[in-house]
């Protein structure tokens, strides 16, 4: 009996990844988040939660095609299991919690949550703009921190 309940537990922590992240941009800046995923999904999506209730962002049953929705893409790479959303041009009002997961062929969901930091972007000096300059700490648009993957083709 303990046998079959260490496999059923096992089972449920397997389809279930649900964990917590904290992710942080700049207004004006971009993030790319990455979502892996254990099984074959029907769907994979990004919600945001408003008033209390989720609200889907972007969505897709596509596999290894980007989609695109404002300044928001939604790349679902199934050969290795993940799914990454780029967030462009990032505003005040994008910070809040977020999920990044999947849809399985019965319907149950699967996500990691996300929460979305979005700070002002960092003051740049007249000096940075008009000689071009940047570093990896400041440019025009602001500091940008993502979770990258290389073979996500919109950028």
């Amino acid at each position: 009996m303990k046998i079959f309940a260490c496999v059923i537990l096992l089972f449920v922590s397997a389809v279930s990844w649900e964990t917590d992240r904290t992710l942080e941009g700049s207004v004006g800046g971009a993030v790319d988040i990455l979502c892996k995923y254990l099984t074959d999904p029907e769907s994979v999506f990004l919600t945001k939660m408003n008033l209390s209730k989720n609200v889907t962002i972007i969505e897709s049953t596509q596999k290894d095609q980007t989609v695109i929705r404002g300044r928001i893409s939604l790349y679902h790479d199934s050969a290795n299991r993940f799914i990454t959303v780029a967030i462009k041009n990032l505003s005040r009002e994008d910070a809040g919690i977020y999920r990044c997961g999947t849809t399985n062929y019965d319907g149950n969901p699967s996500y990691t949550k996300i929460n979305l930091k979005v700070k002002h972007a960092p003051p740049t000096s007249k000096s940075q703009l008009t000689t071009g300059s940047t570093s990896a700490h400041s440019t025009p648009t602001g500091k940008c921190r993502k979770y990258i993957s290389s073979q996500h083709p919109y950028r």
